[in-house]
């Protein structure tokens, strides 16, 4: 259960790394405060931190225990929690998972607690110590922690966009399996972040609004980290939508695939309908058949098949481009308006101009 210290000086703006043993002595320092991370905490820090810290037992409870728990903002006297949303970048899944992040805000102290490995934490305790200006208030670290954690979402939800774009691709030119369950993936994964950010939006109104009574400065902060997480908010919600389209399109495809296979079959179908006709019919037992006798009866009946499968076939290829011809090819295929078109508007609009009289 990896445990780091670190101890912020308020004076010196400097911050060192400790022992845990010296948290109990930290809190009695005035200029000084602490930060603790937890990973995957046991009974013996649960024990730590509602013995010796005096933190509220059910916020720990939640905080330590494994599931998933709604994201919170609590104001418990002496002390703040906050429960956080954010990803889980240790994980091997193919889809997105969802990491919890409880954070106690005291006024010596900031306690952080996750079950598993956070990315945003790791960076943070690696680069605070050499940061030249550190946050100077519990609740200035705490939206430092907040807003990295936070803002690590964004990538995740980029990342998604950039596979939403190869699968709508996909969707049309290879309606293959694989594409309709990197679909379902994708808004599985947006159901997720969209159910985590949810409720996570009105705890950070709440923060920017109780912590705007105490420091104006921060409350500002995190009017600005809604902002940004409200903007992944959308962006993710246009992700479940275009996930639904591209699952429309696929569908589609994938009928129109099926139909080009039935249409190939049909166009086979057609070549062979009339020669099994001819040959049906020449291929009767009956005695008096009149072409029998003939001596290019044969040669007759091979040619009129022949010209039936070339008049078919040179019908099914010159159908469609007589299709093509009739609307025109730059209309039905481009959206871009041709420079001769907006030369002559922008022409024929100067010659109306010009023939303007002045009004007197």
């Amino acid at each position: 259960m990896p445990r780091e210290l670190i101890i912020f000086d308020v004076e010196s703006g400097s911050a060192t790394r400790a022992d845990a043993s010296v948290v109990i002595q930290s809190l009695t320092g005035s200029s000084e405060f602490f930060w603790l991370d937890i990973e995957d905490a046991g009974a013996d820090d649960e024990s730590f931190l509602n013995d010796s810290l005096h933190l509220n037992r059910i916020a720990v409870s939640d905080a330590i225990q494994s599931g998933e728990h709604t994201a919170r903002y609590l104001d418990l006297g002496d002390h703040e929690f906050v429960l956080a949303h954010g990803i889980n970048y240790k994980s091997d899944s193919d889809l997105v998972e969802i990491a919890e992040l409880g954070v106690f805000i005291g006024s010596h102290f900031v306690v952080t607690t996750h079950k598993v490995e956070l990315l945003t934490v790791s960076l943070l305790l690696s680069s605070v110590c050499e940061a030249t200006e550190n946050a100077n208030t519990p609740h200035l670290l705490a939206y430092q922690i907040l807003d990295a954690f936070l803002t690590h979402i964004r990538p995740t939800v980029d990342h998604m966009s950039d596979v939403a774009d190869d699968l709508e691709e996909a969707a049309i030119n290879n309606p293959h399996p694989a594409v309709l369950a990197g679909l379902l993936r994708l808004k599985r994964s947006a159901l997720r972040i969209n159910r985590a950010m949810q409720r996570q939006m009105d705890v950070l109104h709440t923060l920017a609004t109780e912590f705007a009574r105490k420091d104006s400065r921060v409350g500002d902060l995190f009017q600005g980290l809604l902002g940004r997480t409200t903007r992944t908010f959308e962006i993710n919600n246009v992700l479940r939508e275009r996930a639904d389209s591209a699952m429309t399109i696929y569908q589609g495809s994938l009928a129109l695939k099926q139909n080009e296979t039935m249409k190939a079959l049909a166009i086979i179908a057609a070549i062979f309908l009339p020669l099994s006709l001819l040959a049906g019919i020449y291929g009767m037992n009956f005695v008096n058949i009149p072409e029998l006798e003939l001596e290019w009866g044969y040669f007759a009946v091979v040619g009129v098949m022949v010209v039936f499968a070339l008049t078919i076939t040179w019908w099914v290829w010159l159908r469609p481009k007589i299709s093509i011809w009739r609307l025109g090819s730059k209309g039905l295929y481009s959206l871009k308006v041709p420079v001769s078109q907006v030369t002559r508007k922008t022409r024929s609009g100067i010659g109306i101009i010009r023939d303007r009289k002045p009004k007197i």
